[in-house]
């Protein structure tokens, strides 16, 4: 069970190793229940604990009392110091964890999961269910310890859904113009999807399943070049969930394929003498070779030389063969000829 502070930058932006999948993410609150004022929030907020506020004329009010460690004299001696951040706030909800572990080993990050949406761990703070401040809410020590007692006292689990988005993040790269977002039930009970928006007219969710999959369309028409940051909000019948989007803007652009780069080709004539060439790729992938034959042509290797051992088709490289003895037959001599290698195997 990972455990990571939300971060101190009071912003929504992406931060890891919250946002990373299967981490909880804990943002900060005051001593009046209230969000901290440096806490980060947005869609990687599991839930919040006590993380002080920013400093005031006395410390011990707007901050977090506990023991450290201190240099002094040569050794290091035992002490009590004042700090604020969520790292604060993280280092609480791991030391419950600590305890419902200690009580019901069983423990799992999905059981955690479904405790927090079902509200069994935290109080609920703000907008009725999760929201992107609090999360499922400020973490409640006596409420969290007493929900695992009773499983391990043999109570059964109450049926909850639980949302698990396909992702966290969505980064539209500028070839495209749409991305796939799914929300899923990894709980019991049923989950009801009653909108998901964006929050610009630019950005469109078309439902492909109700409930489950949402196809989000971009409009980039008469937006400038640059970088565009937004939103895809989730309301459901357990709380409200946010999802970044990230996409681009650039001018239009005449693409080409990339290709593999320079090879070696070998040709096998009639006479079973291997002429050796190498070639660059040229527009569309396509490599201009010539060959000096005395008979006709019968087979062409084309390849790349990794390890420039001279061999083509070696292991582990990339290679084709191609048969060209009715093709070529007439073309004995200095003949330039055209090989299109879009598509090479690897050898194994």
């Amino acid at each position: 069970i990972v455990v990571a502070a939300a971060g101190n930058l009071d912003s929504d932006k992406i931060f890891y190793p919250a946002a990373y999948d299967g981490v909880i993410g804990v943002s900060a609150t005051d001593g009046q229940d209230m969000p901290a004022g440096f806490s980060n929030y947005g869609g990687s907020v599991d839930l919040a604990a006590p993380g002080g506020r920013e400093r005031s004329s006395d410390p011990e009010i707007s901050a977090i009392i506990s023991t450290q460690a201190a240099l002094a004299e040569g050794g290091i001696i035992a002490d009590f110091g004042e700090l604020t951040g969520t790292s604060m706030a993280s280092v609480q909800v791991a030391g419950v964890l600590g305890l419902m572990k200690a009580v019901y080993p069983q423990l799992t990050p999905e059981l955690v999961e479904r405790l927090l949406s079902a509200g069994h761990m935290t109080v609920d703070l703000g907008p009725k269910g999760r929201d992107d401040v609090f999360g499922h809410g400020r973490i409640d020590s006596y409420k969290a310890v007493e929900s695992v007692n009773q499983l391990a006292a043999g109570m059964p689990f109450p049926d909850q859904p639980v949302v698990a988005l396909s992702t966290t993040y969505l980064n539209v790269s500028s070839l495209r113009e749409s991305a796939l977002l799914s929300v899923n039930n990894a709980g019991n009970g049923t989950l009801k999807v009653s909108a998901v928006t964006g929050e610009s007219n630019y950005v469109q969710v078309d439902e492909i399943r109700a409930d489950e999959s949402y196809l989000i369309r971009l409009n980039r028409t008469g937006l400038a070049n640059g970088l565009y940051q937004n939103r895809i909000h989730i309301t459901t019948n357990t709380g409200r969930f946010s999802v970044p989007l990230v996409f681009s803007v650039v001018e239009s652009v005449s693409l080409r394929f990339s290709d593999i780069g320079a090879i070696k080709m070998k040709l096998k004539t009639s006479s079973s003498v291997w002429e050796e060439q190498k070639a660059a790729a040229g527009q569309d992938n396509h490599y201009a070779y010539t060959f000096e034959a005395d008979d006709a042509p019968s087979e062409l290797l084309a390849g790349v030389d990794l390890d420039n051992d001279g061999e083509v088709c070696a292991p582990r490289e990339r290679c084709v063969t191609l048969f060209v003895g009715n093709a070529l037959g007439k073309n004995v001599g200095s003949t330039e000829n055209i090989v299109d290698v879009t598509y090479m195997p690897l050898m194994q």
